[in-house]
């Protein structure tokens, strides 16, 4: 984030590598990697965040921890 704002990026993508395997929680997860992110936006010159997803389990926890943000 900080290269990109150094940049004055718009939009990055950040891809779920390794989400959830070798027995971390893919809940926990995908919660780490959306509150992480959402606070490098803050005072960010990045406008659009996109999560690169593969596999439907990981995409559906990340649809459940965006939902759950805030909350």
């Amino acid at each position: 984030m900080e290269l990109a704002n150094e940049y004055d990026v718009k939009s990055i993508a950040f891809p779920a590598i390794s989400c959830g395997r070798y027995g971390y929680p893919l809940d926990l997860a995908a919660a780490i990697a959306i509150a992480t992110i959402s606070e490098a936006m803050l005072g960010s010159s990045v406008q659009e965040i996109i999560f690169a997803i593969i596999d439907p389990a990981v995409a559906q926890a990340y649809r459940i921890g965006l939902a759950n943000r805030g909350k």
